[in-house]
């Protein structure tokens, strides 16, 4: 049986590869415990480098979802241990490098929000699509996005699931380095030579972004999620209240005219 995750160090640099390629890397319930298993918690390299065969991670493998849907209590199972997985990258004394090649979606996304730095290929994609399903990003979305990137434009991608060039990743302070298709690995391992050419965009400290992002509850931007995510089916005063108050007219525009409201 061939490995769904692979890891190996070399020299200061430990390498960690989602080898699912036939599924673009989609994550299921073994490549979590597979994950988990590989990922060094004792004598940690200073940097270690996520990535994944062919492209780097196009969500959670959405056929074990559908099969899941019928087993509530499995299905919170595997989110909780999706959401401790990431939970540990984040907390992981190592520093983390995405190196985002093609996808980076859904859970994928998530994933690369679990590391200190993002470097993606020019061409790659990055978003929340499964709100256009009916399923709110479940692991890491709603409290790291409004931090690192404000709530403007968290918003937009948490409401609408428009997917995002790196470029414009860039641009708002989600990706740290964009480079040439192919090249986001090796990239990351000169990033890694000189950490300081590109810092990461960020308005607090570290442990200062820890306490806000896991909170146990994520109460503000789960609430504000999942409020209007319910009105846009049912036209409340919260909703409008959320609109009035928390979006400018461009981020209202873009979710007015995703949901037809």
């Amino acid at each position: 049986m061939s490995k769904l995750i692979t890891y190996h160090e070399q020299g200061d640099i430990g390498y960690i590869t989602l080898s699912r390629p036939e599924k673009r890397n989609a994550l299921n319930s073994a490549m979590v415990e597979e994950f988990q298993r590989v990922l060094p918690v004792q004598n940690a390299p200073p940097w270690i480098i996520l990535s994944g065969e062919d492209c780097f991670c196009a969500g959670a493998d959405l056929s074990e979802w559908v099969a899941l849907s019928f087993d509530p209590q499995k299905m919170q199972e595997i989110t909780q241990r999706a959401r401790g997985l990431f939970q540990q990258l984040y907390n992981h004394p190592s520093r983390l490098i995405a190196a985002i090649e093609r996808l980076a979606l859904g859970g994928g996304a998530e994933l690369s929000y679990a590391c200190d730095y993002r470097i993606a290929g020019e061409h790659a994609k990055i978003g929340q699509p499964e709100v256009t399903l009916g399923f709110s990003p479940g692991a890491y979305a709603t409290r790291f996005l409004p931090e690192r990137i404000g709530f403007q434009h968290a918003a937009e991608l948490v409401l609408t699931g428009r997917q995002i060039t790196a470029r414009e990743g860039y641009e708002i302070g989600l990706v740290d380095l964009v480079v040439e298709d192919g090249q986001a690995r090796a990239a990351a391992e000169e990033f890694t030579r000189n950490p300081r050419d590109t810092q990461p965009k960020v308005s607090c400290s570290r442990e200062e972004s820890l306490q806000l992002q896991w909170d146990p509850q994520g109460i503000v931007p789960e609430y504000t999620y999942r409020a209007a995510r319910c009105a846009l089916r049912d036209p409340s005063k919260e909703y409008a209240f959320f609109l009035e108050t928390l979006l400018n007219e461009e981020t209202k525009r873009r979710i007015t005219k995703r949901f037809g409201r």
